[in-house]
């Protein structure tokens, strides 16, 4: 598949003489993904994650992955974790917890292995069904990352019926998720209701909005890049951030230039991204806490904002303080605590 190799090169994604390490559900898109690595002469292993939901469905997946890799010879590790168990004990949905399980997983497996890349079999659908999902709930509208570290999604360039006709003529066997049927659940809903009508409208509906995604997503690596600025002299501790107002008040200033309405909406929209970036690194790696706390930082993002739209950027200003204590000459934005993943 020439498309795909171009896109490979085009952001770098799969290191020719590198292990790599494929994560094989047993569906489509996966076993399209073993084929095309193994096809194209990639040094693969395979990791397959066996989340317990399915009853004998999950273990015939797992049996079709096994006999795929023993007879091509690829290196398999296989995994399993109680899934509903773990959303319970951790307030998450099933899909939130199968899917920080099966990452932790598959790093695991790649830490073990001396991986280059964990590779991901994501297309151009599941881009497109994520932008519109984060676009229903306010979350942003980026998409799915080509390369996020060493996890790579090559196939990111494909739609779900190229790759259709790639099993069709490479005879790649798979399995079918009878789950990816229920509409109850919003990823499904949006697939098979939203994408289609949407098709209607354009017939390249799903390709346009991700190939839109990925050069949203460049810009937002470079709008990232400018917020960061701002928070050379960010302190995190207690549960509080704390930055100081003269970090963000140059912006203001700047602002006074030709074209000032324009430039101050800009270095507010560098605000809101800045602060956004702020509860991230308080947050860290609290998944558990995730959902509730985006909708919080939603609101405490706009307080902070207001407070930095001042010309002065405010002597101090502090949100949510603690006992009256008044810090001067420093913007504070304390969030509640978070539960951690048990």
């Amino acid at each position: 598949m020439k498309k795909v190799l171009d896109f490979v090169q085009r952001f770098d994604l799969l290191p020719r003489y590198e292990l790599l390490l494929a994560a094989a559900s047993g569906g489509m898109d996966s076993m399209c993904l073993l084929d095309f690595l193994y096809e194209n002469g990639y040094r693969v292993c395979a990791a397959h994650y066996n989340h317990q939901l399915r009853g004998q469905e999950a273990d015939m997946d797992e049996d079709l992955v096994r006999a795929w890799c023993a007879a091509r010879r690829i290196p398999l590790c296989v995994g399993t974790g109680d899934v509903a168990a773990y959303a319970g004990e951790n307030g998450l949905t099933i899909e939130e917890a199968a899917r920080k399980l099966r990452y932790d997983f598959l790093n695991s497996v790649a830490g073990q292995t001396g991986a280059a890349r964990i590779v991901t079999a994501h297309h151009a659908n599941d881009n497109a069904e994520t932008v519109l999902f984060h676009l229903a709930r306010g979350t942003g509208m980026a998409g799915i990352a080509p390369k996020n570290g060493r996890l790579v999604r090559p196939f990111l360039c494909l739609t779900r019926e190229e790759l259709a006709a790639y099993a069709k003529e490479h005879h790649v066997p798979y399995r079918t998720d009878a789950t990816n049927a229920d509409t109850a659940l919003t990823r499904n809903f949006i697939r098979a209701e939203v994408v289609p009508k949407l098709c209607r409208v354009n017939a390249q509906a799903v390709e346009h909005i991700s190939e839109t995604a990925l050069r949203l997503r460049q810009e937002d690596e470079y709008l990232d890049s400018l917020a960061a600025a701002y928070l050379t002299e960010l302190k995190t501790e207690a549960g509080t951030v704390t930055l100081p107002c003269a970090a963000v008040a140059q912006a203001h200033a700047e602002g006074a230039a030709p074209c000032a309405r324009r430039a101050r909406r800009g270095e507010e929209g560098l605000h809101r991204r800045a602060l956004r970036r702020a509860c991230r690194a308080l947050r860290g790696k609290r998944d558990s806490a995730a959902r509730p706390a985006r909708r919080r930082d939603r609101a405490a993002h706009g307080r902070c904002a207001d407070a930095l739209r001042t010309p002065e950027g405010n002597a101090g200003a502090r949100f949510a303080p603690r006992r009256g204590d008044r810090p001067v000459g420093r913007l504070c934005h304390h969030l509640p605590k978070m539960r951690k993943n048990g």
